[in-house]
């Protein structure tokens, strides 16, 4: 069974406590992947730029394909 981690509205809480869980379910793509899926981060599937760098679109099926393995 899943431990809850109630919220408190006067409670200060530690996101990355409540998701750390969370956080390792999430895939993990190294470098030669995501180039690949991005036409080698070509600037045609570029969407923009956030917080943390460049967004690019992915390309194919490469990512499903991914999840699958």
């Amino acid at each position: 069974m899943e431990e809850e981690h109630p919220i408190v509205p006067d409670q200060k809480v530690n996101v990355e406590y409540i998701y750390r869980d969370k956080l390792q379910e999430l895939p993990q793509f190294n470098l030669e992947t995501l180039a690949t899926a991005t036409n080698h981060f070509h600037e045609s599937n570029k969407l923009g730029q956030g917080g943390f760098g460049p967004v690019y679109k992915k390309i194919g099926l490469l990512f499903l394909l991914s999840f699958q393995c």
